[in-house]
């Protein structure tokens, strides 16, 4: 896509925060070779989200949570309710990856946390408190927006507000 080297576009990218009693959902992308997306390869990330596609479109749901949840679904098998709720935005103009992109902020509360990883995306995950997210060896890994996320998860989340 010439979108995705061009920073006069940003893509819209839905991008949750899928937390489980009071713990954050953190992944590994999978290495150069097998991530499509090539510069976020071998990334730790708290946030799930992709491209909006046209099988998005659903005449009884925004595009933007039609798409969330087909993200959650393709990359964690994840099919049961969800209570979602947007949280900001991320305009970060750092790295490439970064210039063409543009991200709407959600938090995922979930019930259960079996999860099937259906693609090669992701190596493993699990949910951690942000302390174990914030400790130098996990923060020093993370994508830059999961970078930006945790920097700002008190206010995401509202915890203590």
């Amino acid at each position: 896509l010439p979108a995705e080297n061009d920073p006069s576009y940003q893509q819209i990218i839905p991008y949750v925060i899928v937390t489980h009693q009071g713990k954050i959902f953190l992944y590994e992308r999978a290495p150069p070779g097998v991530n499509t997306e090539e510069r976020l390869a071998s990334k730790l990330s708290i946030g799930l989200g992709g491209h909006i596609e046209p099988i998005d479109e659903d005449e009884e749901e925004n595009i933007v949570l039609s798409s969330l949840k087909r993200e959650m679904q393709e990359e964690l098998g994840y099919f049961e309710e969800l209570a979602i709720t947007h949280r900001g935005y991320i305009n970060f103009m750092e790295l490439d990856v970064d210039k063409v992109h543009f991200g709407l902020v959600f938090v995922a509360e979930i019930k259960e946390h079996s999860f099937v990883f259906n693609n090669d995306e992701i190596v493993h995950g699990s949910f951690k408190t942000i302390e174990e997210i914030s400790s130098v060896e996990t923060y020093d890994r993370l994508e830059n927006w999961s970078k930006v996320l945790v920097d700002n998860i008190h206010k995401i989340l509202q915890i203590g507000i």
